[in-house]
């Protein structure tokens, strides 16, 4: 969706997804990189600068960088071999878990090599949750900051 779509739908809130996904479970079927196929695509990762040029696919690593936000801003715990027996949390986070183990990110070691040092927590009242991390490839005595929330609240960020 655009910008604007996801702002005219409104607040993210349970009455707003109702009859949505009634099995309580989600699978990302997709990574779009862009809206517009003409803009090139950015990864997520601040230190990877390395556009998707128009038209091209993005490569196995982008993906993995754009997932890694993902697993990094998350407190789920995906079940074992990438099941859904034993899993722990939020069936959207629990998605991109699933889709990162399966793009072949090694989720315990991404976040032992990125280890939280602050955290704001999700609140109904702002909508988002952020974390900080020590990421070894940053530059010296800087952080790395993944924020996921609302697509109402986001949106108004970017």
């Amino acid at each position: 969706k655009s910008g604007e779509d996801i702002l005219a739908d409104g607040p993210n809130n349970p009455a707003g997804r109702r009859g949505h996904n009634p099995s309580n479970h989600f699978t990302v079927d997709s990574l779009h990189t862009t809206e517009n196929p003409g803009d090139a695509a950015r990864p997520s990762h601040p230190y990877l600068n390395t556009p998707v040029a128009h038209g091209e696919s993005p490569t196995k690593e982008w993906i993995q960088s754009a997932l890694s936000c993902g697993v990094l801003c998350s407190k789920c715990v995906l079940g074992e071999g990438g099941g859904r027996e034993g899993e722990i949390g939020n069936p959207t986070e629990l998605s991109i878990l699933r889709a990162s183990y399966f793009a072949g990110i090694d989720i315990e070691e991404l976040k032992n090599d990125c280890p939280i040092i602050a955290e704001v927590p999700f609140s109904s009242d702002y909508k988002f949750m952020a974390t900080v991390h020590d990421v070894k490839d940053a530059p010296e005595g800087k952080y790395v900051a993944y924020v996921k929330g609302a697509p109402d609240r986001m949106v108004k960020q970017c």
